[in-house]
C-alpha cells in the first residue's frame, strides 16, 4: 500500500506471482490505488530470493563494502565521501545485474531464449551507462576471463566528475581480479561528443532514470552509442 508520494504504508508478504492487478486502499487518504505488477519471467518468490542473495557486507566506519558473487568473484567498493548525488552509493539494481552477469555463465544452457554470456560479451566492446561510483556490472563483466569470456573493451561511464574519481579508484582497488580492458570515462548523456557514434556492441545500465527527461536522454545515448545489431 502506497501513499500519493509512492512511499510504502504497508506490505504484503504473500507470493503474488499469479496476481496481475492489485487494488489497495490507502489507510491515510482512503483512496483506492490500482496498479499492474509485472515481473516476468521471474516469479515474486524468485525475485525475492535474488535480492536476498545479493547483500553488501559493509564497514560503516570506512564506508567500504564487499559484494560476493558467483564463481568466486569478490568486489570491494568504497562509497563516495565527496558527494556526487545518486551515484555516490551502490544501488540494488547494479548489485543484481552484477550477480546476473556472473551467474549467467552457469545458467545460459537452461535459458534457451537468451543468448549465452559468451555470445554477448566475448571479444565485444561493452559500455556501462550511469555506472555510479561502484560500477559493479562493468567489474563483473571484467572478471570472467577465467571462463574464457574476454571482452575487447569495457568502459564504465558516468556524468558526474566526483563520481568518476571514486569509480576510477574502485576499479583500481579490484584491479588484480579484473581484465585490463576495463576503463572509466566521463559521459554526459546530453552531450555525447566525448564518445564515438556506434562505439559499443553491448550497453549495460541499471537504476538509471527517474523522470521523462532522463529516459529521453538515455534512449538518445543508446541510439548514438550502440552499433547496428548490438
Amino acid at each position: 500500500t502506497i501513499d500519493e508520494y509512492a512511499d510504502i504504508i504497508s506490505t504484503c508478504d504473500a507470493d503474488c506471482a499469479g496476481t496481475d492487478v492489485l487494488v489497495c486502499s490507502s489507510k491515510e487518504s482512503g483512496r483506492d490505488i490500482t496498479f499492474r505488477m509485472q515481473a516476468a519471467p521471474a516469479t515474486a518468490s524468485q525475485s525475492r530470493r535474488l535480492v536476498d542473495l545479493s547483500p553488501l557486507e559493509e564497514d560503516a566506519g570506512e564506508r567500504i563494502q564487499t559484494l560476493h558473487l558467483p564463481r568466486e568473484v569478490h568486489l570491494t567498493v568504497a562509497r563516495s565521501t565527496i558527494g556526487g548525488g545518486t551515484g555516490a552509493d551502490p544501488w540494488r539494481g547494479g548489485i543484481l545485474l552484477a550477480r546476473l552477469i556472473c551467474s549467467w555463465v552457469d545458467e545460459n544452457d537452461q535459458c534457451q531464449k537468451l543468448p549465452s554470456l559468451r555470445e554477448l560479451f566475448h571479444d565485444k566492446d561493452i559500455l556501462e551507462l550511469g555506472a555510479g561510483s561502484s560500477g559493479l556490472p562493468s567489474m563483473a563483466a571484467a572478471s570472467l576471463e577465467g571462463d574464457a569470456i574476454i571482452p575487447s573493451s569495457i568502459v564504465a561511464t558516468d556524468g558526474v566528475d566526483e563520481i568518476i574519481d571514486v569509480l576510477t579508484q574502485n576499479v583500481a582497488r579490484n584491479r588484480n581480479g579484473l581484465s585490463n580492458s576495463l576503463d572509466t570515462q566521463f559521459l554526459d548523456w546530453n552531450h555525447l561528443s566525448s564518445v564515438s557514434r556506434c562505439a559499443a556492441d553491448v550497453i549495460l545500465f541499471s537504476d538509471c532514470i527517474y523522470n521523462e527527461a532522463g529516459a529521453d536522454a538515455l534512449s538518445k545515448a543508446i541510439t548514438h552509442i550502440l552499433r547496428p545489431g548490438g
